[in-house]
């Protein structure tokens, strides 16, 4: 096999082969060669030992590394981590899926959650809430941002634009879902930190403590008996359980416990939404 000189001169006027194809090492970095088909193809390629056995690795083609003083050093990468007992080209798949997990976008990350999480576990409700918050307000800021480049200052950004234009409590429901999304990211390592860690609500909600009088109660109770069924009887039970409209509406008998007069209110709606509520009696 020859060995010649590669310069770039000396690469550019290299002949095909009348037949087959010819190897010619480099003679300034041993290993280092290019082979040329009858065909006029040009390849670069390296040799070293690597785990104990003798290793060819084809490093691509002078259509794709034109210059010899890159696909020398891409070589010399080679040997180095061969020598270090990492296979190179192992490392490089490696690499290669680093950068397309960093290239993953927050909207394919969100439709994603939307997908998997939230029309799975949640309720219509929490699923038409949760689509309308994102395609409102986040997914037009960031949709085409990598997930993984999203930071909490991106986050306090978006919050404080919202909160500016006077919608406080929507900047505080915006953050619980991204809270959420962000945390079944992380589950499912399509980032690698949450940025919604320590950002904190833009107001300070108060539960309302409005109550109903006796008088008003027992109004109530009389124009549900005129409602009649099902929804007098439906409203009664929301007065009386002091639970959702949705979770009552969507009451079934397995739920029941006749005996113990018991309604247990299953998780999957319980959980959604960051949202706590008891068992109604």
């Amino acid at each position: 096999m020859p060995s010649i000189s590669l310069t770039q001169r000396a690469v550019d006027a290299l002949n095909p082969p009348r037949q087959g194809r010819v190897e010619y090492f480099d003679r300034l970095f041993p290993g280092f060669g290019l082979r040329v088909s009858d065909a006029g193809r040009k390849t670069w390629f390296v040799m070293y030992r690597g785990r104990g056995r003798k290793v060819r690795e084809t490093i691509g083609t002078l259509a794709t590394i034109p210059n010899v003083a890159a696909a020398r050093q891409r070589a010399r990468e080679s040997i180095e981590l061969a020598q270090r007992g990492v296979h190179p080209a192992e490392a490089r798949d490696e690499t290669t899926a680093i950068a397309a997990a960093q290239s993953i976008t927050f909207a394919t990350v969100a439709d994603r959650y939307l997908a998997e999480y939230v029309e799975r576990n949640t309720r219509p409700k929490t699923i038409r809430e949760t689509r309308r918050v994102l395609n409102r307000d986040v997914k037009p800021r960031w949709a085409e941002r990598p997930a993984r480049q999203i930071v909490r200052q991106d986050v306090n950004g978006l919050l404080d634009e919202i909160a500016d234009r006077g919608a406080l409590v929507q900047a505080n429901r915006t953050l619980a879902r991204l809270k959420t999304l962000f945390s079944w990211a992380l589950d499912n390592e399509l980032v690698e930190t949450g940025p919604t860690a320590r950002v904190r609500p833009r107001m300070k909600e108060t539960p309302r403590d409005r109550a109903l009088s006796p008088d008003e109660i027992r109004y109530f109770w009389v124009g549900c008996d005129k409602l009649g069924w099902p929804f007098g009887q439906l409203f009664k039970l929301l007065l009386l359980t002091a639970q959702r409209r949705d979770e009552v509406g969507a009451m079934e008998w397995r739920e029941l416990d006749l005996e113990k007069r018991l309604w247990t209110i299953p998780l999957a709606l319980r959980a959604n939404d960051g949202e706590t509520s008891t068992p109604g009696v």
